[in-house]
């Protein structure tokens, strides 16, 4: 098991170039903030994903854990 930060996984799938995700639906936030979630725009389908996209998918989903 590896545990890192939000940084350090941005910085991890970058150096794998990416990440490849079957994206299950839509995801479009454009009003983040402190207080908010993070701003995240994906369209459905499978695709490849950089650090921060992948980020902003992981940390948008609600229904389950980020494990």
């Amino acid at each position: 098991m590896i545990t890192v930060n939000f940084h350090g996984f941005k910085l991890l799938v970058n150096k794998l170039n990416g990440v490849y995700v079957d994206v299950d639906r839509r995801y479009l936030n454009t009003q983040g903030g402190p207080s908010g979630f993070a701003t995240i725009n994906l369209q459905p389908g499978y695709q490849q994903l950089d650090g921060q996209q992948a980020l902003d998918f992981v940390r948008y989903r609600h229904t389950d854990s980020d494990i």
